[in-house]
């Protein structure tokens, strides 16, 4: 009898075997894991009252535990319904608690795990469009992926594979509209690229490239218009407009 009652006292406890009316920081720590909220808030209820030092103890063990969950999202080694899982297991405490424990205290750990959320989503959703060859997209996703993600670094990869698949892709459309003389398309397209890379130093310098000869054209236009048939003021004015429209400053 004295060596099963050693037996049990050292064996490791279970969620099932702990006694909620007697406080243990690890055992709390047991339940959180197991899920068992209802043992979990009955054990700070009824062994933290008129006891702050204790009351702090167990919310500590919450808030590590839920932490656990959000570096575990971050790096990857715990999945997003098992984390998922922690934060629900807590709140469902707070539910229980009668008031003694308030969610703020976990807020920010809250926020952190939905940042982490976002940014495996946008990794996800970045996969995705570089797949479908939708690359201004899939910029937009991959920068959104946060440094503390595991996947920041095949992001930061994949990002600079879009951003040069975007790149060329426009300049060849645009670089099509100019060698075509359709200056203006050719402009549109350069502009809807400097929106998602502003820095490029291909779209800026065709860009020039492009202004200078939809200037050109336009004034060979209208030079044309004033000898053919003869001086055409007009004519040369509807040529003149529009440009002037396009390129103001010019």
């Amino acid at each position: 009898g004295i060596g099963l009652y050693f037996w049990m006292s050292n064996s490791t406890p279970t969620a099932e075997n702990i006694n909620p009316n007697q406080y243990n920081p690890d055992n709390f720590t047991i339940l959180l894991e197991a899920g068992d909220y209802q043992k979990a808030a009955d054990m700070y209820l009824q062994t933290t009252n008129n006891n702050a030092e204790r009351a702090f103890e167990l919310r500590d063990r919450m808030s590590d535990f839920l932490q656990e969950a959000v570096d575990g999202y971050w790096d990857g080694s715990m999945e997003y319904d098992a984390a998922e899982n922690r934060f629900t297991t807590v709140s469902l405490i707070v539910d229980n608690s009668l008031g003694m424990v308030s969610w703020a205290q976990f807020a920010g750990q809250r926020q952190e795990f939905e940042d982490a959320d976002a940014s495996k989503v946008a990794y996800d959703s970045g996969c995705d469009l570089m797949d479908s060859g939708n690359y201004a997209a899939a910029i937009a996703e991959f920068s959104m992926v946060a440094s503390e993600d595991c996947n920041y670094e095949d992001a930061q990869e994949q990002l600079n594979s879009a951003k040069t698949e975007y790149q060329d892709q426009m300049v060849s459309t645009a670089q099509g509209y100019i060698d075509s003389g359709d200056y203006i398309s050719a402009s549109a397209a350069i502009e809807e690229a400097l929106t998602v890379l502003p820095e490029s130093s291909q779209l800026l310098t065709l860009q020039t490239t492009c202004q200078a000869g939809y200037i050109s054209s336009v004034l060979a236009q209208a030079d044309a218009a004033f000898v053919n048939p003869a001086t055409d003021w007009e004519a040369a004015i509807d040529v003149l407009l529009p440009a002037m429209q396009q390129y103001p400053d010019d």
